[in-house]
Parts: C-alpha cells; sequence; structure tokens
C-alpha cells in the first residue's frame, strides 16, 4: 500500500478517505504566527502540530515523530529541542495569578482553595513518585501504585457556579521517595504554607497589599504547624 505524506497531498480526489481533511487543515497550520523565522524550525513545528491533529492516539513526541517523514530511517533529535529552552514555573503561575485580578475587586476578598493530589506515573525511575493507595481498585483488594504529590491551589470567582482556576501548583514529594530534588521533598502542609506565602506575595506585588486573602481547605490543614501561619491580612 503506498504510503501518502502531508505534505505531498494536493487537492481533493474523492479517492482518498483523509484527503479533504488534511487539505484544509495544511493552509491553517502553515499560515499559523510561529516565534521563529528559520525555515527548519518552523517545518518542525508544523509536523508537530499535523502530527497533533491526525494521530491523537500518540502521547509523547518521540510518538509523534514516528507518524513523521524520515521515519523509520531514523527519529530526528531536533524534535526535542524546541522543548529544552528555559522555562521559569514561578514566573508563569505569578503572570497566571495576575489575569485573575481584573475579575477580582481589591476591597473583595481574594478567595483560594487548597488541596493535595497524586498524578499516577508509571515509569520505575521517575523523580519523587512513590508507593500510595490506588483509589481505582475495589475497596475489599486495595492495591498500591505509583505517583508523585503535588499541592495546588485555585483562585475561587465570584460566579454563581464558583468556578476554581489554578493558579499554583507545588510539588511536595516525600522524603522517601527516590531521585527527587531535596528541595521538592516536603510534607502537605508545608507545601500548603509556601503556597500561600507566594499567592500572598504576588497580591502585595500587584498594589494589594490590604486586601484580604481567603483560604479554604479541607481537614487536613487544621494542624498546629497551619495555625501559626503568621501573615497580614
Amino acid at each position: 500500500m503506498a504510503t501518502i505524506r502531508h505534505l505531498q497531498i494536493g487537492q481533493p480526489d474523492g479517492e482518498h478517505h483523509y484527503t479533504p481533511l488534511l487539505y484544509h487543515l495544511q493552509p491553517l497550520v502553515a499560515n499559523t504566527p510561529l516565534n521563529t523565522t528559520r525555515p527548519e524550525p518552523r517545518h518542525t513545528h508544523q509536523q508537530l502540530a499535523l502530527a497533533e491533529r491526525l494521530a491523537p492516539a500518540r502521547k509523547t513526541i518521540a510518538q509523534l515523530a514516528r507518524t513523521q517523514h524520515p521515519y523509520p530511517t531514523h527519529i530526528p533529535n531536533r524534535f526535542y529541542r524546541h522543548f529544552q529552552r528555559d522555562f521559569n514555573p514561578p514566573r508563569a503561575l505569578e503572570h497566571l495569578c495576575q489575569q485573575t485580578l481584573p475579575h477580582c475587586p481589591p476591597h473583595h476578598s481574594y478567595s483560594i482553595a487548597i488541596d493535595g493530589t497524586t498524578v499516577p506515573r508509571t515509569g520505575r525511575y521517575i523523580p519523587g513518585a512513590y508507593w500510595t493507595p490506588n483509589p481505582a481498585d475495589a475497596p475489599f483488594a486495595r492495591g498500591l501504585r505509583p505517583a508523585q504529590r503535588f499541592v495546588r491551589l485555585g483562585w475561587l470567582d465570584d460566579d454563581s457556579n464558583a468556578r476554581c482556576i489554578p493558579i499554583h501548583w507545588r510539588p511536595t514529594f516525600s522524603p522517601n521517595a527516590p531521585y527527587a530534588n531535596p528541595a521538592s521533598r516536603c510534607s502537605e502542609i508545608e507545601g500548603w504554607i509556601a503556597g500561600i506565602r507566594e499567592v500572598r506575595t504576588w497580591l502585595d506585588a500587584a498594589g494589594r497589599e490590604k486586601q484580604m486573602l481567603l483560604c479554604v481547605g479541607d481537614g487536613r490543614g487544621d494542624t498546629k504547624q497551619f495555625g501559626t501561619l503568621e501573615l497580614p491580612n
């Protein structure tokens, strides 16, 4: 069976089932503005964009690259270079928090919900992964699964249907978890405190030192350590 590459497809002829879809996707992807002017990085981004839409079952960059020419000759490593640039998560989260401020007047309380969560993992050498009870198992046969532990803070808006917009995501890996960065090893309540302090700092930097910060959490925060948290407003 002959293989038709998406870069060689012309006007739909009715013979191939996916030709009309590719024909309309090509100009959309080609005309999308990118932060690059060199032809090779631009072509790489276009290949990944088409692969994301045409191969939804592929989950990783390597799997997406397998759908592109010149595989199976080789998988070019240039796909990974576009994801190795410097990324500052605290700055990105602060920017996300600033986007919520226009929707929360300064005389209202800035309400956030705090809770811990676990992200299931399947790899054996993922940093911070530890064995935790698997909630997907039956109650009478509860097993274990590897997962990473995080603390999430979300902004609660004034809508009648109270939406929770995530504004902070902090790793709280277990002290017994292998391969983890020492700075990421802390208890869940310590993650709560660090997240609240950071949100308070963001509000102060935005000129809202006097705005009240209202924190909502579950019973895990009912500890002596959390009760001694001293922050203004």
